[in-house]
């Protein structure tokens, strides 16, 4: 597995028509999220990338096992200035559509996303994001198994773009997803209607039975019937609409129509 070349990244991005900095890529750091939170300054679109993680991080401080070269661990520096509070769990949905693009793109994988922030083929995990708020800057944290052999997978339930049959070119599939990311922003800025639309295109949670862990205890189970304009996830709970704003989903079936790729647009 070679060591990520951030020079070929940026020569990507720019035949992509992206616009950010060349990411910082290191080769081992406990977390990518903990890095760039350190860096200095409040500019869009710095990136952090690391080679391996030794203390990586998901939702509600589980483990996120990220080991050398075996896949893309990120994170990216997002401004928050001038953008309403209450649009800024969207930031992790524009994040986590411009990986599955990413995914489609560049690794020719069927990958869609779990609400809220799980990447997936079928019933398996292929990555997952963490949003941080640091002061006036989001840290938008994004791991992706590439190149990683089926019988080193880290838990049953997961997968990689190897073992999917994809193409493992960790600098393509990081270039996609940066310049992806860097399109969608506006769209996040503006408050317009096609992020949560492109969303809910890529969603393989909608349309059926799941059960919810809330947060704070308890479960709701029912029919997720929708994603609003915030974010949140519309279970029908016995034909009453509730909104979801956090929780682990549970999916009780998935179906082969969950592992079609959606369209992927340009990159930008």
């Amino acid at each position: 597995m070679s060591a990520l070349d951030p020079s070929l990244v940026v020569a990507r991005m720019r035949a992509l028509g992206g616009s950010w900095p060349e990411p910082v890529v290191l080769d081992s750091v406990e977390s990518t999220n903990a890095v760039l939170a350190h860096l200095p300054g409040d500019s869009d679109g710095v990136c952090v990338v690391a080679d391996e993680q030794t203390a990586g991080r998901g939702r509600m401080d589980r483990t996120w096992t990220s080991n050398a070269g075996a896949g893309v661990w990120m994170s990216v520096r997002v401004a928050l200035a001038g953008v309403p509070s209450e649009r800024w769990p969207l930031l992790t949905m524009a994040a986590a559509l411009a990986a599955q693009h990413a995914l489609v793109a560049a690794c020719d994988v069927p990958a869609r996303i779990k609400w809220p922030n799980d990447l997936v083929i079928g019933t398996r995990k292929l990555g997952g994001l963490l949003t941080e708020v640091v002061g006036s800057v989001a840290v938008v944290g994004i791991g992706i198994n590439v190149d990683w052999p089926a019988g080193q997978l880290p838990t049953p339930e997961a997968t990689s773009v190897l073992v999917e049959g994809g193409r493992t070119d960790r600098a393509e599939l990081l270039a996609h997803a940066l310049v992806l990311f860097e399109g969608l922003l506006p769209e996040w800025r503006e408050g317009g209607s096609d992020l949560v639309t492109g969303f809910r295109e890529a969603c393989v949670t909608l349309g059926r039975e799941v059960t919810v862990h809330l947060p704070g205890g308890g479960t709701l189970t029912g029919i997720a019937s929708d994603i609003d304009d915030r974010g949140h996830l519309i279970v029908q709970d016995r034909g009453t609409p509730v909104s979801v704003s956090a929780g682990d989903v549970i999916h009780a079936t998935i179906t082969p129509w969950d592992t079609r790729p959606s369209s992927s647009p340009p990159a930008k």
